[in-house]
């Protein structure tokens, strides 16, 4: 049995996000991302020590300011969503959410 760590291509991906520019979004960047892992069968606790190489700019720098800080894939995501998304964003999920729910059930 190989208890050595794979080597991730990450390069191969074609897939990268930073804040100074507009696209990909962070939201369509994670679900790529998420895609990527998938199409890839790549884990969460395999991705976390190699999502430097999928970062530029901006971005990469926060990364870097505080990747000691993030003790988890689900951490780095929900962080990342706290420094990239405007403070409203979560509100108007939620408001979406509820509002779905109503129509539902009216």
């Amino acid at each position: 049995m190989n208890n050595n760590p794979r080597q991730l291509k990450l390069y191969n991906w074609n897939l990268e996000f930073s804040r100074d520019s507009s696209e990909p979004s962070l939201i369509s960047f994670l679900e790529l991302l998420h895609l990527k892992m998938d199409a890839c069968n790549v884990t969460e606790s395999e991705i976390l020590p190699c999502i430097s190489e999928l970062l530029t700019g901006t971005t990469l720098a926060w990364y870097l300011a505080h990747r000691r800080a993030i003790e988890s894939f689900d951490d780095l995501i929900y962080k990342m969503e706290n420094a990239f998304l405007p403070p409203e964003y979560q509100t108007q999920l939620l408001r979406e959410a509820c509002a779905s729910r109503r129509q539902r059930v009216d």
